[in-house]
């Protein structure tokens, strides 16, 4: 008997029953599940050529494409640039022993989760292998470190994972055949090994317990993800209903599989979010609302929840029906209709309608000429399309009288904020506080202006106000734990970073803050464990490198200084500091000659500063170049004292 599927509106029904991909599904087969034995395996270097493609495989010893290490996503092979035939003339490094290859990493939680685990369900039989291998697809050049949690939970010894980033032949290869294919199926064995994960997780965790209802939000995922742009609404509602919001991406994986073996209903928008119902020891509902521009997710998420014999219900509602933006990418708005559903008599308010506007600008910048027909496709209103054109071109006028409309108001604050005119924000935001006092996002955002203009007193007041309709928002509480070191009571903006923390531990601006507040008070030692875990969320462009570098130095943890100064360098190659702290670190580890490499760096890029000939010359001394080094004690001298012109 197939488990129950439910979709509102009733007229999405039909559309949904036609889409092809039902029968697509119904008629994919995976190949066996067996694991094959490929001695002296060819194996070629991983390379990213799309989202959608990479480039590297495995050939037997004749250079033959061994068509089991191809790896399936939807109906595409994502292996498909791969040669049938290589060339086995030349010599490659050998690697001697047995190896597992577990197919591709992908750098991304949701596709790590659905397709790099698709080959390690032998892992669960404990066999023993010298190592394992993944080819590598990211733009980045680095592995999230996060998705290892989910190597961990299998046990495999993170000095034993290798990545094929280079040619090279192995002795003896063992391939699981992919028993996982995005969008078409998933074999028992995958489940039994996502339910092993979900358990092993919730084991080493402590057995937590738990809320057994979770609403799953985007809503403080990075802006330029897709969001609904007034989830808040739905936050509360579920809330009402017994669920705990949750934000996976502030937690480890393992605490996010702890908490989800333990769920029995789901709820949250269309995305991988809600996949975690494979890890659930016994679900029995996933809610979600849904857009028809991904309505694929909609299909596969019924497909997932059919497996593990839970409920699905699915509410339809308007996207953003234009090819001239990519669905993935697109926000929209939880519409009035789709509220009325869920028993809540609201409309979406001016904030969020203009922060969705706001949004849609910033994608169609790069083809501003197609306003017209994305008007016509999205069926914007006559004022929506107004203000689009403004934020497409923010230098028109503001005189119309459409700006005196609530709308208009959110729009121009907007626009007045990204034009750095806070003071004509503030008034705008002002006005705009009648109509949103009830969102907690415009609310939040009107207190953060308020401190980026100093009157933290009225910040504070209108903070209270957010905080009393969303208090578990980690980022207004993070704004609270801000404005309370800013009216110098950093003990309590420390308490209270150290509280957010606890309940998001993965926080990045909760720890960057406290990284900051630690160093103040001179604890480097805690202020750099702080800012590793930031770093190790999100490197960013090497901007923390640069801090983390003098957060060690304080420390004198010379040699973890000099890794870092070394990695802002890579990443931020033109920043004025990092020579110099380089110079510093290698005159600490007593290697004279590198540090004065480092300081004729700096010197080439700040050649003003005498700090630096200051070093330069002890540098000079302790070389023995004393000439060199009275050179340099003479500059600084001439910069204290210029001469008289």
């Amino acid at each position: 008997m197939d488990t129950p599927l439910h979709i509102e509106p009733a007229d999405f029904l039909p559309v949904w029953e036609k889409d092809p991909l039902h029968q697509e599904i119904q008629a994919f087969q995976l190949p066996k599940a067996e694991v094959i034995d490929c001695p002296m395996a060819l194996l070629t270097a991983s390379q990213f050529l799309s989202s959608e493609k990479g480039l590297g495989g495995i050939y037997d010893h004749k250079g033959q494409y061994l068509h089991c290490s191809r790896h399936l996503r939807r109906k595409k092979d994502f292996t498909r640039a791969n040669p049938c035939h290589i060339d086995v003339a030349g010599k490659l490094p050998i690697l001697s022993g047995r190896y597992l290859y577990l197919g591709w990493f992908f750098n991304h939680y949701g596709h790590f989760m659905m397709e790099s685990l698709s080959r390690c369900w032998p892992l669960l039989e404990k066999q023993q292998f010298d190592g394992y291998l993944y080819h590598f697809h990211a733009r980045s050049p680095r592995p999230s470190a996060q998705l290892f949690e989910f190597l961990d939970l299998l046990d495999i010894p993170r000095d034993k994972l290798h990545f094929i980033t280079r040619d090279m032949q192995v002795e003896n290869l063992y391939i699981p055949t992919q028993q996982a294919v995005l969008s078409r199926t998933i074999s028992p064995k995958m489940l039994h090994l996502y339910q092993h994960l979900g358990k092993t997780a919730w084991e080493r965790q402590g057995r937590p317990g738990g809320q057994s209802k979770i609403y799953i939000s985007r809503r403080l995922l990075p802006p330029d993800m897709r969001h609904a742009r007034n989830e808040y609404l739905l936050e509360q509602h579920f809330r009402r209903l017994g669920y705990r919001v949750f934000h996976p991406q502030l937690h480890s994986p393992q605490e996010q599989l702890a908490l989800f073996y333990q769920s029995t209903h789901l709820a949250g928008l269309e995305g991988s979010g809600l996949h975690h119902v494979l890890f659930a020891r016994a679900p029995q509902e996933t809610w979600l609302l849904a857009t028809p521009q991904r309505r694929i997710d909609a299909i596969t998420q019924a497909q997932l929840d059919r497996y593990r014999s839970s409920k699905t219900r699915i509410l339809f509602q308007k996207g953003c029906p234009s090819p001239l933006l990519r669905p993935e990418h697109t926000s929209f708005l939880v519409t009035s209709n789709s509220l009325a559903y869920l028993g809540m008599k609201t409309e979406p308010d001016p904030w969020s309608r203009a922060v969705w506007l706001q949004g849609l600008a910033r994608q169609l910048t790069p083809i501003p000429d197609a306003l017209d027909d994305f008007a016509q496709q999205v069926r914007l209103s006559a004022m929506e399309k107004k203000f689009l054109s403004f934020l497409l071109h923010p230098k028109e006028t503001l005189d119309d009288p459409a700006f005196e409309s609530p709308l208009g108001k959110a729009v121009s604050a907007l626009a007045f904020q990204a034009q750095g005119d806070l003071a004509a924000a503030k008034i705008a935001l002002a006005e705009s506080l009648e109509h949103c006092r009830n969102n907690p996002d415009f609310l939040g955002g009107y207190a953060s202006l308020l401190r980026q203009l100093k009157e933290p007193g009225k910040g504070e007041e209108i903070l209270g106000m957010a905080l009393a309709l969303d208090p578990d928002n980690p980022e207004l509480l993070l704004l609270q734990a801000q404005l309370l070191e800013d009216t110098g009571r950093a003990n309590e903006a420390k308490s209270r970073l150290e509280e957010i923390l606890s309940h998001t531990p993965l926080f990045r601006p909760a720890l960057i803050a406290l990284a900051s507040i630690l160093a103040d008070q001179s604890d480097f030692t805690t202020a750099a464990a702080c800012l590793t875990k930031a770093i190790d969320i999100f490197p960013g462009n090497g901007r923390l490198h640069v801090r983390l570098t003098w957060f060690l130095m304080q420390a004198g943890e010379w040699p973890r200084a000099a890794a870092a100064a070394e990695e802002a360098l890579q990443r931020f190659p033109q920043n004025p500091h990092s020579h110099t702290h380089l110079a510093h670190i290698r005159l600490a580890l007593d290697e004279p000659e590198r540090a004065l490499e480092h300081i004729n760096e700096a010197i080439l890029r700040q050649p003003q500063n005498p700090a630096h000939y200051r070093l330069r010359a002890r540098l000079y001394r302790e070389l023995g170049n004393t000439e060199a080094a009275l050179a340099d004690e003479n500059r600084v001298k001439e910069s204290r004292n210029p001469p008289e012109s």
